[in-house]
C-alpha cells in the first residue's frame, strides 16, 4: 500500500524562476548542502551558494533562497537531534552473494538513540504527489538503512525525506523516532 507519512513543515515553498532542469538543481542543492557549515560567515555561504548555482548552470534558484532551505533543515536537526553529529555524503558498500550494493547517504545523524538517514530531494511537486514521491524513494532508503545496520551495529530510527524545494521533511510511519 501506500506509505504513510508525518509532514514536518519547515517553511515556504521555494520559488524557482524561468524553466528549472530539476536534476541541475538537484544537483546545485546537493552540493550546497553537503559543502555548508552553518556556522561560517553569511559572506562565506552566499559564495558557496553562488558558485554551485554557476557550476551547475542553475538559474532557477537564488543563492538566498538556498541559504533559507538549508537554514531551516539545519534548525530542525538542532532541535531534533540537539546533540547529533552530522555525516555527510557517507558513502556505503556491501558485497554479498556475488552482488555489490553501494550508495552515498546525503546525510547521516549520530545520535544517543542511534542512527538518523536523511535523503535530501528537489521534487518541486504539490503534496498531492508527494506519497507517489516517497514510495519511488523508499527501496533507495530501505537499502541504505539496511548497510547502515550492518556497518555499524547500531538501529537506525529514522529514515527522512527532506524537499528542499517544498520546504518539508517527509518522514514515513514507522521510522520517525
Amino acid at each position: 500500500g501506500a506509505p504513510s507519512f508525518a509532514v514536518v513543515r519547515l517553511g515556504p515553498r521555494l520559488p524557482l524562476a524561468g524553466h528549472a532542469d530539476m536534476r541541475l538543481v538537484g544537483e546545485a542543492v546537493h552540493g550546497f548542502m553537503a559543502a555548508d557549515r552553518p556556522s561560517a560567515s553569511g559572506t562565506w555561504r552566499e559564495a558557496l551558494a553562488r558558485r554551485l548555482l554557476a557550476a551547475w548552470e542553475v538559474s532557477a534558484l537564488d543563492p538566498g533562497d538556498l541559504l533559507r532551505a538549508a537554514d531551516r533543515f539545519w534548525a530542525h536537526l538542532a532541535r531534533e537531534y540537539p546533540d547529533g553529529i552530522h555525516r555527510r555524503e557517507w558513502p556505503l558498500a556491501r558485497f554479498a552473494d556475488g552482488q555489490l550494493t553501494h550508495g552515498r547517504a546525503d546525510l547521516v545523524v549520530e545520535h544517543a538513540g542511534g542512527l538518523a538517514l536523511y535523503d535530501h530531494k528537489t521534487f518541486p511537486g504539490g503534496e498531492d504527489r508527494w506519497t507517489g514521491e516517497l514510495q519511488s524513494y523508499a527501496p533507495q532508503l530501505d537499502a541504505y538503512a539496511g548497510l547502515l545496520r550492518q556497518a555499524t551495529g547500531r538501529s537506525v530510527t529514522r529514515q527522512a525525506v527532506h524537499l528542499a524545494i517544498a520546504g518539508v521533511v517527509l518522514l514515513p510511519e514507522g521510522t520517525a523516532g
